[in-house]
């Protein structure tokens, strides 16, 4: 099943805490999952309750197949010469 990354971006990056973002999908287990790293607006911090936050956002703004089985803090996200991820 393919996961749109639009429709999970305009969730996640419209959160105030939230200045970007990068999913990505990998294989674990045998299955896919999709951990997200999130770059902080200044004076946040990734704990679990803002963990929890982005979960539910995403569980009701989005679908419940976009919740990240990871959330990961990053203190930048790197981008192409294209301005791609």
């Amino acid at each position: 099943m393919r996961i749109g990354t639009a429709e999970f971006y305009s969730v996640v990056e419209a959160m105030e805490e939230v200045a970007d973002s990068l999913a990505i999908r990998q294989p674990w287990d045998g299955y896919p999952r999709m951990p997200i790293f999130v770059k902080l607006q200044p004076g946040y911090e990734l704990n679990e309750e803002l963990k929890r936050k982005i979960r539910d956002a995403l569980r009701t703004q989005a679908l419940p197949r976009h919740v990240p089985a990871l959330i990961i803090e990053a203190p930048d996200i790197s981008y192409t010469f294209r301005k791609k991820s």
